[in-house]
């Protein structure tokens, strides 16, 4: 009887997690305006704006917080390929965005979660995909951060929680497409890849100023050769000012790098958010703050709500 009860307990729970999500993206996006898109060559960035997020939630990010030694992530132990240790030492809430590359160590990672972390929570197992096959060795047992975000294909896998091995196939693509080979079969490599460099700086010098041309802008949809590729979203400005230029950098690296096979949205980026905020909601443990949520449907990605507010939601095209 107990078992039964259990079960029921959990059919009921599940629905109200996802009623909840819902409740809270739907307040969140009646609160945006899409702006008008700027272009360069085949990218194409259409701001978010709003004026009503809270810009009194502070948040430090992962740049930020490693930057200023407040916060360090090393191996556990001898090693162990999908868990990093995590030492908080933060005064504000920490964010971890799904995706963020984590470099050095034994081999590079990144993280698989949108990870909030509270001051008080000091040691942290850290979910993570391994984004470099080829090696299993290092000088040193700890990580650095500001490499970057991962291209699409590799967020989006990680968003979706998927294998170990199509995390590695996302990379292995986006290397061919960069024509970017390295010896260990690091993501970073494309990231650091001079031609690669030379490539995104016409994006970056056409597209950073966007935020600063736009005040209330908190997030930005992305189209690559007239489609539709993803899309980020932050609970105010000043997280989303920390994350932008490496987003952007990102971005622009998949539209100078377009991998064979990958499918774009013909939905317009009004649609496109529309249909991500349609999405099936599935809660995910988390070892932080709030509940962290997988949207699956047309439209893919992930979403992490804290004391009822949209802290970052990430969609992807197929």
């Amino acid at each position: 009887m107990k078992t039964i009860l259990l079960v029921l307990i959990m059919l009921v729970a599940v629905p109200a997690r996802a009623d909840e999500a819902n409740a809270v993206l739907t307040k969140a996006r009646g609160a945006w305006t899409l702006g008008a898109g700027r272009t360069s060559g085949n990218l194409t960035i259409y701001p978010i704006l709003s004026s009503s997020a809270d810009p009194e939630r502070r948040y430090v990010s992962l740049d930020d917080a490693m930057g200023k030694n407040s916060v360090r992530v090393s191996e556990v132990g001898g090693g162990d390929v999908p868990t990093l240790h995590l030492v908080n030492k933060s005064k504000d809430p920490l964010f971890i965005m799904t995706g963020e590359l984590l470099a050095g160590a034994k081999q590079d990672r990144i993280s698989a979660h949108d990870v909030l972390l509270d001051p008080t929570l000091k040691n942290v197992a850290l979910s993570v995909y391994c984004v470099e096959a080829g090696r299993w060795r290092g000088n040193s047992n700890r990580f650095a951060a500001g490499y970057g975000t991962a291209t699409k294909g590799v967020r989006r896998s990680a968003a979706l929680k998927a294998p170990q091995g199509e995390i590695w196939q996302h990379v292995a693509a986006k290397s061919a497409a960069a024509k970017v080979y390295s010896p260990t079969g690091t993501l970073r490599a494309v990231m650091e890849d001079g031609d690669v460099r030379q490539s995104t700086e016409r994006y970056l010098a056409a597209l950073l100023s966007l935020a600063a041309d736009n005040e209330v802008m908190i997030g930005f949809v992305a189209t690559i050769d007239g489609e539709v590729s993803s899309a980020d979203v932050f609970t105010n400005r000043p997280l989303f000012t920390a994350l932008w230029p490496k987003l952007l950098r990102t971005v622009a690296i998949d539209a100078a790098t377009p991998t064979r096979g990958n499918r774009k949205s013909e939905l317009g980026a009004e649609a496109f958010l529309a249909a991500g905020i349609a999405g099936r909601m599935r809660a995910l443990p988390n070892p932080g703050l709030g509940k962290e949520y997988k949207i699956e449907g047309e439209i893919s990605g992930s979403m992490l709500v804290a004391d009822g507010t949209l802290v970052h939601l990430a969609l992807f095209s197929k």
